[in-house]
Order: structure tokens, then C-alpha cells, then sequence
């Protein structure tokens, strides 16, 4: 309830009650990613066109500057990653 608030979700296909934030699932891998209690943007998808995806990261850009501790979780494929040379810029 009170995380569940805190969701912001941009309009997709993504069923969020399937999703288990708060888990112990997803305890674990906040913390293996050394995440603890930060707010976390998330991506997942492609970086190509049509999918906003470089207008995503400039997004996180400019939301860090207001939430410093706010981190960005990108979840691509590799060849994806490495067809993006802008990508790196922003990682910062």
C-alpha cells in the first residue's frame, strides 16, 4: 500500500500486480545491487526508436538533479547497450 503509492508508471503493458515490490525477492536484489532504500527509476525495453529511450535517459538526467540518490536500473540486451555510444555519457 504505502510502496504502491510511491509507483509511478508510465502507460505500457506491464501488469503490476504481478510485479512483487516489497518482497523478499526484491529485497535481495536491491541489495545485491547496492540499491538499500534509494528511489530507483526503471527502464526496461529498448533504447531504439520508437521506444524514447535516449529521451528516457535524459529524463534521469535531469530527475537526479532534483533526487540526487535517485538511481537508474536500464534493463536492455547487450547488443542494445553496445549500439548506444551515448549510453556511457549519462552514467555518471
Amino acid at each position: 500500500s504505502g510502496d504502491r503509492e510511491r509507483v509511478m508508471v508510465i502507460p505500457c503493458c506491464a501488469d503490476l500486480n504481478s510485479l512483487g515490490g516489497g518482497t523478499e525477492a526484491a529485497e535481495r536484489a536491491r541489495a545485491s545491487l547496492g540499491l538499500g532504500g534509494r528511489s530507483v527509476m526503471v527502464y526496461v525495453g529498448k533504447l531504439t526508436e520508437p521506444y524514447w529511450g535516449r529521451e528516457m535517459v535524459e529524463f534521469f538526467a535531469v530527475a537526479r538533479r532534483l533526487d540526487p540518490g535517485l538511481a537508474f536500473l536500464i534493463l536492455i540486451t547487450a547488443s542494445d547497450y553496445l549500439t548506444r555510444p551515448w549510453l556511457p555519457i549519462y552514467a555518471s
